[in-house]
């Protein structure tokens, strides 16, 4: 939230997960007032998201066992 000066804490974004963004949205009207661009900010997000997962990489140990796993002939389902 570089953008609008403004720090969104871990503890209010860990209630949004799995559910739905009322918290954050009100967390954004609240603090931003009139300068909230809910569509921007979620853009804005989604972005960054992309960025961050374009550079992840998965855990040790972990790409040897799914390719193991399919050496086998098993079926992989990830959540």
């Amino acid at each position: 939230m570089k953008t609008y000066d403004c720090e969104l804490p871990l503890e209010l974004f860990s209630q949004c997960v799995g559910t739905d963004d009322t918290v954050l949205h009100e967390f954004f009207h609240a603090q931003l007032g009139e300068r909230c661009n809910l569509a921007e900010i979620e853009t804005k997000a989604k972005s960054l998201h992309t960025i961050q997962m374009e550079k992840m990489e998965a855990r040790e140990g972990v790409k040897e066992y799914l390719e193991e796993a399919k050496e086998l002939g098993l079926q992989i389902g990830l959540a």
